[in-house]
């Protein structure tokens, strides 16, 4: 129920009695305050999704990944220049799989650490995918269960690939963007006018999680 089928539904009560009226009256501001929300909730969309068209990323183009998505994991992200690696990204996301083993039998389980938002992101992601019947997320998923995979771990094994796709977007958008429109390199012009490391400013400072000996500039 919306807030404003709430709200015409309450036009028509008329209560007479003390109980029913004071009921309706929470449940007017009940409704009001669920509108106040929405607009909130519409006003911060429209935000993202203009943030995240100003940034000229691709990760929309990725089945599952919508403008909201790609807001969070951008915003979780940073610079994608701070990952040496994509294993690198993927420990930092919590989808690095650590082996479990018990006699003959071994097994791989998800790490509960790296950054939760991020990594709900792609848990997100992977089960939009898996409910996709022709998206390359459910053909992965299939395949893996075909070949004896449990649910969880095809699920897993789904965020691990997502991740890697992910990181190689981030990485592909930030080759495109440093290049200007004449073909030079943004990075390269900065560094003749300010300097050998001109991205070393704070929003371009390691985030939580990447050692600072594993941070590398953009201009690299």
């Amino acid at each position: 129920m919306t807030a404003d089928t709430a709200a015409t539904l309450l036009r028509r009560v008329h209560p007479t009695e003390s109980l029913t009226m004071t009921r309706r009256l929470i449940a007017v501001d009940l409704a009001a305050e669920i509108r106040r929300l929405d607009k909130r909730f519409t006003t911060a969309t429209e935000r993202i999704t203009t943030r995240v068209t100003g940034t000229q990323s691709t990760l929309t183009t990725i089945p599952g990944i919508g403008q909201l998505t790609a807001g969070k994991i951008l915003a979780r992200t940073g610079p994608v220049t701070r990952f040496t690696t994509e294993a690198h990204f993927a420990t930092y996301a919590g989808v690095a799989p650590r082996e479990v083993s018990s006699g003959d039998v071994i097994r791989h389980r998800l790490s509960r650490g790296g950054d939760r938002q991020l990594n709900y992101a792609l848990h997100v992601v992977a089960l939009t995918q898996i409910s996709m019947k022709s998206s390359p997320g459910r053909v992965f998923h299939d395949r893996k269960r075909s070949a004896g995979k449990s649910g969880k771990e095809a699920l897993r094994a789904l965020k691990r690939r997502l991740t890697t796709v992910v990181f190689r977007t981030l990485i592909a958008d930030h080759a495109r963007l440093a290049v200007g429109p004449a073909g030079y390199s943004r990075t390269a012009r900065q560094s003749s006018v300010t300097g050998s490391h001109p991205d070393t400013g704070s929003s371009d400072k390691s985030l939580t999680g990447p050692t600072a000996e594993k941070h590398i500039h953009a201009a690299t």
